[in-house]
């Protein structure tokens, strides 16, 4: 239906526009990566070096894009027992690290709440966004209650850690979001667009099965912004958008590669 409006604005994207927020996105990636290594200095391993962990996070970016969508979490999950830790205290770190960001993806969309399209949301989907937000509560109740069972409760959360990948995680969103705004060159309060990229990107990670979340965050993104710009521009955009965050997930992926290779020189020397 929207075909001919979609293609005359994949036409008006500026080519400066596009390299601006592939930039944005990148940057926010490698902010991310920082959230694996600092999560597993949160629940009990302060020792632990961030830069290699922050590349094994970075190499595992494409494995997403599998069919199944888990494929990233089982490479970092195998490459991250070669530091010495458990699959138990991996699974932990894993659980705790998805709910800091699902947790910080729903304070993101607060946003919206209220906005009638959410009511074209699935109606399984929809309550569990706005359950979201008690994520983080529970999250460190759980981790309290793991560190009490284990090693006779020698091994203690950090909190300072854990505060900082909140801070990170809402990084990404905030620098995800620029890059979403830039690409569209979009006008109008900033909470709204942030908000519907929070809201999509929480719906293709909650949707089982979906690779990247591919399709899933595309819907909801056109959902929630064709109102304000119109269906072909929406659709136009959010299919650019999936452009440049696959592209940046590529090149992270290299440059995961590179800072292992450097790590591993410099271990050497």
């Amino acid at each position: 239906m929207h075909r001919h409006t979609a293609i005359g604005a994949f036409e008006e994207l500026s080519f400066a526009r596009t390299a601006s927020s592939l930039l944005l996105y990148i940057v926010a990636c490698l902010v991310l990566s920082l959230a694996w290594p600092l999560t597993l200095r949160g629940i009990g391993s302060p020792g632990i070096p961030l830069r290699p962990l922050a590349a094994l996070h970075l190499r595992a970016q494409l494995s997403k894009y599998l069919p199944g969508g888990v494929f990233h979490f089982a490479q970092r999950h195998i490459e991250s027992l070669r530091w010495g830790f458990s699959h138990g205290e991996l699974t932990v770190a894993l659980a705790a690290e998805a709910a800091l960001l699902l947790g910080t993806a729903s304070l993101v969309a607060v946003g919206i709440i209220g906005d009638p399209r959410l009511a074209l949301l699935p109606d399984w989907l929809l309550p569990l966004t706005y359950a979201m937000p008690l994520v983080l509560p529970v999250a460190w109740l759980g981790l309290r209650m793991w560190s009490r069972r284990i090693d006779n409760g020698m091994r203690h959360i950090k909190l300072v850690p854990l505060l900082c990948v909140v801070g990170i995680d809402l990084a990404f969103f905030l620098l995800s979001g620029l890059a979403l705004l830039t690409l569209g060159n979009l006008e109008g309060d900033p909470a709204f667009w942030l908000g519907w990229l929070a809201l999509a990107w929480l719906c293709g990670y909650l949707v089982p099965g979906a690779p990247g979340g591919i399709g899933i965050r595309e819907t909801v993104l056109v959902l929630g912004l064709a109102h304000a710009i119109g269906s072909g521009q929406a659709l136009a955009l959010a299919l650019a958008y999936r452009v440049v965050t696959l592209s940046a997930d590529g090149i992270c992926t290299v440059l995961g590669f590179l800072l292992s290779g450097s790590s591993s020189k410099a271990d050497g020397n």
